[in-house]
């Protein structure tokens, strides 16, 4: 499970309907009565740069490169920050001097790290923000799953 200040601890699990996952996690969700739904992840860009600075503060930053990579983008250079970073002035400059230093066309990020840079966004000048799309990998199954789900609970309603 993420964990941040928004998440709900793993305590709160067997409340869930369901489980979804993604990537290689490993999770058996009977012990809690849910099913369990795999997930596709993917980069939804819309006028990206041909050779941006890409810069992130997330748990798994290698997996957004790799999903950059997989888009069709070849960062000019990549700058990683801890998970939930708090965006200073100095980062403002240590990007700004990334993006001149490499002659790049711009920045990407995540919707996260947009967020989490408030109005120094602006500074930034031309950034792209990537937004991740999850696809669930067998959706008739999950269709049937949220179905009957609601029947259950209509019955009980």
């Amino acid at each position: 499970m993420p964990f941040g200040r928004l998440r709900e601890p793993f305590a709160s699990l067997p409340r869930a309907d369901i489980v979804a996952l993604s990537g290689d996690i490993e999770f058996d969700g009977s012990q809690f009565g849910q099913k369990v739904w795999r997930v596709q992840r993917s980069l939804v860009l819309h006028d990206a740069p041909t050779r941006p600075v890409a810069f992130c503060g997330i748990a798994r930053p290698h997996n957004f490169l790799e999903q950059l990579k997989g888009a069709g983008v070849t960062p000019a250079a990549f700058k990683t920050y801890r998970d939930h970073h708090a965006y200073s002035e100095q980062d403002i400059r240590t990007l700004l001097a990334l993006r001149d230093k490499h002659g790049a066309s711009g920045f990407i990020t995540t919707e996260k790290d947009a967020v989490n840079l408030g109005a120094s966004l602006l500074q930034l000048g031309r950034v792209t923000v990537a937004r991740v799309k999850m696809d669930i990998v067998e959706p008739a199954d999950a269709l049937d799953t949220m179905l009957r789900v609601i029947g259950e609970r209509k019955v009980r309603a």
